[in-house]
């Protein structure tokens, strides 16, 4: 993939560029070919600089052909209302064909009269980037990504944190396989990091990519650490900020992180009218406010497109009936994380039930509860490092109960109908009324016991606290209208009432 650096358009036949950020052309050089390539290549850069969304995917395919042909052109759904696209060397001259929005538009070499056309519809499509930092906020922000790409949005993922360690399943690369975004990713975090590390290169690396990209807006989700520090580089960069599932209440330390967030950002995206009515008492301003429920249910709640016996296999997961069980460190016990795992883990096996584990979080306390799982039976209990998020989906849809302090225990599991036994304090303040849902001590090892005796594969009324998924149809919705991009960033507080 070929990236500009410092566009510097000399003329629509010539550049003088760097690409990649080491190979300089030189323009000069009288070679028949290079200049096609060299034409070509301009040609294609100033149509990703004028209709934007090429930038990262045009110049890659356009090598491909350059010097071979005097007409390259290329036809269908490009995206940003484009559905055809022709360059083409005629004698000394590079033209261009684009149509637009069905309206078909011509620019040559001698002819700048159609750039500001061209420009004009372009800044109507919007670019937004999406910063993700884990494998839980990916689940909540795609949905939301691949809907502003299928309306024509140009839209970026920052990817840093967990998703670039490889003890952790690499999951940047699930997130790469999807070409309909453009992909940026950095390490900031490697093992023996300490937190202030971490956050720093996180806000140094999204400083860095808002600085060589011209963004209407920043997603960010969550509470976790990243998402702060990416926030704030926003926030610095005065880059409009959009935060997802702001409002929220939780059992651990991180709450600190997601108020600060709602401080600094200009839209919030809570995901239900609870957290919305907070937001509001907390002085945010009512249009800036868009409950749209938590994204991840929109994957939830629609059919698998996966067998269960296909991601059985795929996991090499022995056992068909099974629970999952997924415990994080919770940030303001770390401490007692191990004490707490043991006495968890342990109880699940006097049940004589299987369960799936997923790998912790990277929190600190993390090395504990690991030690508990490496020293669980294999035969009983499967600890996977990463789930691609559909093959979860459908896992979590075929098992007898969801047991732990993970966020799905008390938002999607419960969605899907599934008994619930939400473990310790770390969601606290997060749990809906509903049917199905228990909340545990993970040393209360008799409730819990009794819990999966008399629960185990029922199923409860799905419960609609956290959205019925159409997340992303109310967030395209939201930056769809006029009014959106014209709210001031002149942050204010307001007393007013919840809605």
């Amino acid at each position: 993939m070929l990236l500009l650096r410092d566009e510097t358009i000399e003329s629509w036949g010539r550049f003088n560029e760097k690409i990649s950020g080491d190979k300089a052309v030189d323009s000069s050089v009288d070679n028949t070919e290079r200049q096609n390539e060299e034409e070509d290549t301009a040609a294609a850069f100033v149509l990703a600089r004028f209709c934007k969304g090429f930038s990262l995917q045009l110049p890659t395919w356009l090598f491909r052909n350059a010097g071979r042909r005097k007409r390259v052109s290329k036809k269908g759904n490009l995206g940003h209302g484009i559905s055809h696209l022709s360059i083409k060397r005629k004698n000394d001259k590079v033209e261009i064909s684009v149509k637009v929005d069905d309206v078909e538009q011509h620019v040559d070499s001698d002819n700048d009269t159609m750039v500001p056309r061209i420009y004009q519809i372009s800044q109507k499509r919007r670019r937004v980037a999406f910063s993700s930092n884990t494998r839980a906020d990916w689940v909540k922000l795609q949905p939301l990504a691949d809907i502003l790409v299928d309306n024509g949005y140009d839209v970026d993922i920052f990817v840093t944190g967990m998703h670039m360690i490889k003890e952790y399943g690499s999951t940047f690369k699930d997130i790469a396989k999807n070409r309909k975004f453009g992909v940026f990713t950095k390490n900031t975090w490697t093992p023996g990091d300490t937190e202030i590390q971490n956050a720093t290169a996180t806000m140094e690396a999204t400083f860095q990519l808002l600085q060589e990209s011209d963004y209407d807006l920043l997603i960010v989700h969550g509470d976790r650490l990243e998402a702060k520090a990416a926030a704030d580089a926003a926030h610095l960069f005065r880059c409009r900020l959009g935060h997802v599932e702001g409002g929220d209440l939780t059992g651990g330390d991180d709450n600190k992180n997601r108020y600060a967030i709602t401080a600094i950002a200009d839209y919030h995206f809570p995901s239900s009218q609870d957290a919305a009515d907070r937001l509001i008492s907390c002085g945010q301003k009512i249009e800036t406010i868009f409950p749209i429920g938590s994204p991840d249910l929109d994957v939830f709640l629609r059919p698998s497109t996966v067998s269960i016996e296909h991601v059985l296999r795929k996991y090499s997961i022995p056992f068909k009936d099974f629970g999952i069980a997924p415990f994080h460190p919770n940030s303001a016990e770390s401490e007692t994380s191990g004490e707490q795992a043991m006495n968890f883990y342990s109880t699940l096996l006097a049940s004589g039930r299987n369960f799936i584990v997923p790998r912790p979080n990277n929190d600190k306390g993390t090395e504990r509860v690991q030690e508990v799982l490496d020293a669980l039976p294999k035969n009983r209990v499967c600890v996977v490092p990463n789930f691609e998020f559909n093959d979860y989906v459908i896992l979590l849809k075929q098992a007898g109960c969801v047991a732990g302090n993970s966020s799905v225990v008390v938002t999607s599991a419960p969605a899907i109908g599934k008994p619930c036994l939400n473990i310790g304090t770390r969601q606290q303040g997060r749990t809906p009324p509903t049917d199905g849902l228990f909340n545990f001590s993970p040393n209360d090892r008799q409730g819990i016991l009794g819990c999966l005796r008399e629960n185990w594969g029922r199923t409860y009324p799905r419960n609609t606290h956290y959205g019925d998924g159409c997340a992303a149809e109310r967030f395209l919705e939201a930056l769809s209208s006029r009014s959106f991009w014209e709210v001031s960033q002149q942050k204010l507080l307001f007393n007013q009432k919840a809605l």
